[in-house]
């Protein structure tokens, strides 16, 4: 089970690059620091493969792994990808779910960078969709304890990357229940999971500093300015539609006047 463990983490991590890169910063290090204390020491000495070895080991032990797990957690999340790896393990999604027909939508795909397709042309990160299907068909841990690992990144990454938004949705929340003298506990108590992720939805909300009350005053003036062009071509319309019938039929009366004109009649006879 040790070995599919090491297997899994190496395939789909970076934990390969991770250590080589701890790895050569702790030579060098380790050479910086002979080099003071030995200056007849030759650089050009190849170092002990046992030693690298033995210095994997604790690299690996001493976090190295955690930060792969996390850095793999956070990929998944980003991709759009926001099932728990301990919900896959335990059967809570369905290996079948028809995950090509729900896409994830980024709030601000502009800010994203464009990725390079296997034909080597830049993909836009509007155009392509996600999350991408070799993140959806990624296998899971092999093992309890190794998925329990990643299920605890995964918890750790999500609320890294929610956190900021969230704290702007109970910001937007105090603010405009201030300015309205509404409690924002009634307003956020009534909130449900769909109001979250319509407000995750917004662009404004991972960005700080934003004045809610002036950004909403300026969606109202626009709603006005929409429906008041509305509902002039819905008249101008209207007045066209009139003209024209009263154009193509010359005999045609008003449905009011009409009536009393037959009033008006019917009396006479009964006077007569």
């Amino acid at each position: 089970m040790i070995a599919r463990e090491r297997h899994w983490i190496r395939n789909h991590t970076k934990l390969v690059d991770m250590l080589s890169q701890a790895m050569a910063a702790s030579r060098f290090d380790g050479r910086e620091e002979r080099l003071m204390t030995d200056t007849d020491m030759d650089l050009s000495e190849p170092e002990d493969e046992e030693d690298d070895y033995e210095l994997a080991q604790l690299t690996e032990d001493g976090g190295i792994r955690d930060l792969a797990l996390g850095d793999w957690a956070r990929n998944r999340i980003l991709d759009g990808f926001w099932i728990s790896p301990g919900d896959q393990w335990w059967g809570h999604v369905q290996s079948d779910h028809p995950f090509d027909q729900v896409y994830a939508v980024h709030p601000c795909p502009w800010a994203v960078e464009e990725d390079e397709s296997l034909e080597g042309e830049r993909v836009s990160a509007v155009d392509e969709e996600r999350p991408k299907l070799a993140t959806v068909q990624e296998a899971i841990p092999p093992s309890h304890p190794l998925c329990e690992q990643t299920f605890r990144a995964f918890q750790k990454q999500m609320r890294i990357v929610l956190l900021p938004a969230m704290k702007n949705i109970v910001r937007r929340v105090v603010i405009e229940c201030g300015a309205d003298g509404v409690d924002p506990a009634i307003r956020a108590a009534r909130m449900n999971l769909e109001d979250v992720m319509k407000e995750l939805r917004d662009e404004a909300i991972w960005f700080d500093g934003v004045d809610w009350l002036e950004r909403r005053r300026n969606a109202r003036r626009e709603h006005v300015a929409r429906d008041e062009a509305s509902s002039d071509h819905h008249s101008t319309s209207s007045s066209s539609g009139s003209s024209k019938s009263s154009d193509g039929s010359s005999t045609a009366t008003s449905p009011v006047l009409s009536s009393t004109r037959i009033q008006t009649i019917y009396s006479t006879q009964v006077q007569r």
